[in-house]
């Protein structure tokens, strides 16, 4: 087996590119008007799904339509959370992937889905409530029935480093499930793609989850 290149290979793995999507025109439902909001027009931010700001990562989510605005802020505040949560998990589940491709054989050992899950399980249970909101901008709209609601938009940033704390907690526990296989392993193929992709999820917890 050609390990050697298969790590160096490895390398352009652990650089993730950022989410940063322009969203397509709202179209308002007909006989709608906007009758008030916080800003002339909306911000840039409320553009973008997600982008890295320094150490931190930022999303942005919107509301449903809401009778008042808390319920349309914690709408909002919900819907950031789960993105935080499906993005990055998206992109743990695409990098096991990518390296179960480059090693081979890994299908074997490693399932992206089960890892992913058990990313997202992570970072829910503690980790996302480090998800705070820093802008806002609201929108009050009316129905063609005289109806009045909110719209909320938030940004809302985490810091990066309990995304990789999420990820390294779940790469230490499947690196130990693989040392195990290892031990048990009888051929050297067997061993040698065991050892690289041990090596590979070092690698991956030694630099974190790049979003850059």
């Amino acid at each position: 087996m050609r390990i050697l290149p298969l790590i160096s290979g490895l390398a352009i793995l652990f650089h993730l590119s950022a989410c940063k999507t322009t969203a397509p025109p709202e179209t308002p439902n007909p006989g709608e008007k906007l009758i008030w909001s916080t800003e002339k027009q909306r911000p840039p931010w409320t553009y973008t799904e997600a982008e890295v700001k320094g150490d931190r990562v930022a999303f942005m989510a919107v509301s449903d339509k809401y009778s008042t605005e808390k319920y349309a802020r914690d709408d909002a505040e919900q819907a950031a959370r789960k993105k935080a949560v499906q993005f990055s998990s998206t992109k743990v589940r695409s990098l096991v992937k990518n390296v179960i491709d480059q090693v081979g054989k890994g299908s074997q050992t490693i399932d992206p889905g089960r890892f992913q899950r058990e990313y997202e399980r992570q970072l829910s249970e503690g980790g996302i409530s480090q998800l705070k909101s820093k802008s806002w901008y609201l929108e009050k709209w009316q129905d063609p029935q005289g109806a009045v609601y909110w719209k909320a938009f938030v940004l809302a940033e985490i810091p990066k480093s309990v995304l990789d704390e999420s990820l390294a907690r779940v790469i230490r526990a499947e690196t130990s499930k693989l040392q195990a296989q290892k031990e048990k392993a009888t051929d050297l193929d067997s061993k040698a793609v065991l050892d690289a992709m041990m090596q590979a999820f070092e690698d991956i917890e030694k630099n974190g989850l790049s979003l850059d």
